[in-house]
């Protein structure tokens, strides 16, 4: 038996769910950085939120809605 797997990547849906992750990540970023008493700086908060950003694109561009 053979499973065939339809997988699409959209580079519009990736920009647009990135532009909208990034200042999500920056927020959940900090909000984790003050939690642990941490001290928050830029520098150290933007991998992080970049990750984040990154992640919700790929998510963004790989969602198909059920049919």
């Amino acid at each position: 038996m053979i499973i065939a797997i339809d997988v699409s990547f959209s580079p519009t849906r990736f920009l647009v769910f990135s532009i909208v992750g990034l200042p999500i990540g920056f927020i959940l970023t900090a909000l984790g950085f003050a939690v642990s008493e941490r001290a928050i700086v830029a520098e150290q908060i933007f991998p992080w939120a970049l990750a984040l950003a990154i992640f919700s694109g790929l998510l963004g561009a790989f969602w198909k809605q059920a049919d």
